[in-house]
């Protein structure tokens, strides 16, 4: 990737650097990203760290989810969180080299997410669409993983590694009903319990493994997500798989599809 594509889109004088500069970003999967530390500590110049970020950009590595914010929205948080489009090069380029270590460690919780996000940011891409998408975070420490955004209508979804989802994980979801010019849509808990069900009123809980590469969510009446199960649910990775697949790999043993679209 350094010596051939990185070469095609610009010139890094320091090969090395820049796979420092990759990993330091992979320990950040699922977090805000503060450009000036990460330039700092792999000691390059903040010029410098945002264009190699923009390579890492424009070639698919990373993503920036951008904070939703209006004119009317005064404490919002406004700096980007940073995903890794693959969890395996992220785990790779960590060294969180095997499944138990993964499933068990301080970042499984920021790579769960960082697998969800990717995948319904695939789903767009593999439609030819930009996914409009956002999370939220305002001064008060109100957060949303993400948003889902269907004209005026914000849905909300709460991505947690665990399987036992309570009301609790969408309790900062009402902050939406704050937002002048938005409605809030039906929204729901993306996590590793097994069965698509209703949490609260619209908001459902949905089993991870219900991802479907490829269909991105869609509006039904008033922005609803339309769900569905998977009609075959098998691992994404083979069982004897490179480090680098592990995570995909892990994770993939739970999950295949999501938020699946409607049918014309």
């Amino acid at each position: 990737y350094i010596e051939r594509d990185v070469h095609d889109l610009t010139q890094v004088g320091d090969q090395g650097k820049f796979l420092k500069f990759m990993t330091v970003l992979a320990a950040c999967t699922g977090r805000l990203l503060n450009l000036a530390s990460v330039a700092r500590d792999v000691n390059i110049s903040p010029p410098t760290a945002e264009r190699w970020l923009s390579i890492l950009q424009t070639s698919q590595i990373v993503y920036l989810l951008r904070p939703y914010h209006n004119n009317l929205i005064k404490r919002a948080v406004k700096t980007p969180k940073i995903y890794f489009m693959d969890t395996g090069l992220a785990a790779y380029l960590t060294k969180w080299n095997t499944p138990e270590v993964m499933q068990n460690g301080a970042m499984a919780g920021p790579f769960f997410e960082t697998f969800v996000i990717a995948e319904i940011i695939k789903s767009y891409l593999n439609r030819g669409k930009d996914a409009p998408i956002y999370f939220y975070r305002d001064k008060d420490m109100n957060e949303i993983d993400l948003l889902i955004q269907h004209d005026h209508t914000l849905c909300p979804i709460e991505i947690k590694k665990h399987a036992d989802p309570d009301k609790k994980d969408i309790s900062a979801f009402r902050v939406l009903d704050r937002i002048p010019g938005a409605d809030r849509g039906p929204g729901g808990v993306v996590c590793m319990y097994d069965n698509l069900i209703t949490l609260k009123d619209e908001d459902k809980v949905i089993p991870v493994k219900y991802f479907r590469a490829g269909v991105p969510p869609a509006r039904g009446r008033k922005g609803a997500l339309r769900l569905r199960p998977p009609e075959n649910v098998r691992p994404l990775a083979a069982e004897n798989s490179r480090p680098e697949d592990l995570v995909a790999g892990e994770f993939a043993t739970f999950c295949d599809a999501c938020l699946a679209g409607n049918d014309p």
